[in-house]
């Protein structure tokens, strides 16, 4: 179902990705992922808070970077930047205590730049 929802998303065929959203919430356990194309569909839709409220529980149940870039670039594509800044912010502030840690966080410094720079030249 999963699938589905996606590809009916990108197809814009929003009710119908939204209803398989629904029979995954109702019949199955909810992860990341499923929570985060739940946020997807909504935010396309127009549905902000069911949006945010599904990024917050995607962003909830996997804490990693690439969730919140994944939140974050789901927003920008809306022209909702603030909106994901959020999560960023709440991924940087994790404590660097190891050389790795410093370097993930540059890494997501870059990655932050890259995508403002992408979303001003749309």
């Amino acid at each position: 179902l999963a699938y589905r929802a996606t590809a009916e998303l990108k197809s814009e065929l929003f009710d119908a990705a939204m209803a398989d959203c629904q029979t995954i919430a109702e019949d199955y356990t909810m992860d990341a992922d499923t929570y985060y194309l739940t946020g997807c569909v909504a935010l396309a839709m127009d549905s902000y808070d069911e949006a945010s409220s599904n990024f917050t529980d995607a962003y909830n149940a996997d804490t990693s970077y690439e969730m919140a870039i994944e939140i974050y670039e789901a927003y920008i594509e809306k022209d909702m930047e603030a909106d994901g800044t959020r999560y960023l912010e709440t991924a940087l502030k994790t404590e660097a205590k190891t050389a790795d840690d410093y370097c993930d966080r540059g890494k997501k410094l870059i990655t932050i730049c890259r995508i403002t720079a992408m979303q001003r030249k749309s």
